[in-house]
């Protein structure tokens, strides 16, 4: 039997072009792999692959092949693969579907120009706290633009859009600056259409907003200090952290995510156990969440990373990996401040 040519698409978060030729390969059921590409510095990979447009998304098909243009990605998808159609059989309606793909395209394409006011994003791949506010913005299916910040070397726009705290995220919605994570992600439940991050009964939206303020005064210091702190300081926020665990992992009670069958507010409130739990637990060799202690939330951090709405925006994890490796003592040294204070 022979073994079917590898399907990457490199890609980026913020891109609804990107996002057509992930619904094709989709519907078609065909297997891929996400190559998400940094627009503010793109790769090797991307330049050598589109070296006309230099823009994403494009289709690698086995070791020579590589599409762009997600309309005509769109289409070799229906060609090459099996699956159901994209197209209609008679070729009158398959010209029909073409002359309206392109028509809206066009269209849409202008009116985004004119009348939508642009969506950025101020972050750093290793801030659980900008993933927050990238999470909020995939899973409302809003497009941004991912502008990475030096956290060593902060730059005027940073500095001039956060002058309080000075810290990513800073979400930028044409001429408003929004910051705090929180705070960002219900501007963006309110100011954009999509599925709603929080229930719709009050009381439910009551309890949401009650395990994330949990979550944001209770559980995260405790469980960043765990991992970064020495002796004693430690073992008080291993047995400090585990205890609010305990009380997450009961509010999951069989549910996919701590909603029910979609990830919404809370869920984006606890990602730092999604993508970057298995990350701090390979640098510092600590395992707080383990499966045989809290199921629930092992099971809810597979689902978290596995999610396909969220996977855009998920970060690299090798980079991560050496992100805090590299800087395993100047978070020690954080750590220690903290608890001195």
């Amino acid at each position: 039997m022979t073994t079917p040519e590898p399907v990457r698409l490199i890609g980026s978060a913020n891109s609804p072009f990107v996002h057509r030729a992930a619904v094709a390969l989709r519907l078609k059921g065909v297997p891929y792999e996400f190559i998400r590409e940094d627009m503010g510095n793109k790769s090797q990979l991307l330049l050598a692959s589109n070296p006309v447009h230099k823009k994403v998304p494009v289709l690698l098909h086995g070791d020579h092949r590589a599409v762009c243009e997600s309309l005509v990605i769109v289409e070799y998808v229906n060609e090459t693969f099996n699956g159901p159609p994209l197209l209609p059989s008679d070729p009158y309606d398959r010209a029909a579907a073409r002359f309206w793909a392109h028509f809206l395209d066009d269209k849409n394409q202008l009116a985004e120009r004119n009348m939508s006011p642009s969506v950025k994003v101020i972050g750093h791949y290793a801030s659980p706290f900008a993933h927050r506010v990238e999470a909020a913005l995939q899973l409302k299916g809003v497009p941004y633009e991912l502008i990475q910040e030096d956290l060593s070397n902060k730059s005027e726009l940073l500095l001039a859009k956060n002058p309080v705290h000075k810290k990513v995220p800073v979400l930028l919605h044409g001429d408003l600056a929004v910051c705090e994570s929180l705070v960002i992600v219900q501007y963006v439940d309110d100011a954009f259409d999509g599925p709603s991050l929080l229930p719709a009964d009050p009381y439910d939206r009551a309890m949401a907003r009650f395990w994330v303020d949990f979550m944001e005064n209770k559980c995260s210091k405790s469980f960043w200090l765990a991992h970064w702190a020495e002796g004693e300081a430690q073992k008080a926020m291993v047995k400090e952290t585990k205890d609010n665990l305990a009380l997450l992992e009961a509010q999951l009670d069989g549910k996919r995510f701590f909603g029910g069958d979609t990830a919404g507010y809370v869920d984006i409130a606890v990602s730092a156990l999604g993508p970057f739990l298995s990350v701090l637990e390979e640098v510092t060799g600590l395992t707080l969440v383990d499966a045989k202690e809290f199921p629930a939330l092992r099971q809810w951090s597979k689902e978290y990373n596995s999610n396909e709405a969220l996977k855009p925006c998920l970060p690299d994890r090798d980079r991560l990996v050496a992100y805090f490796t590299e800087n395993i003592e100047m978070y020690k040294m954080i750590a220690k401040t903290m608890l001195q204070q």
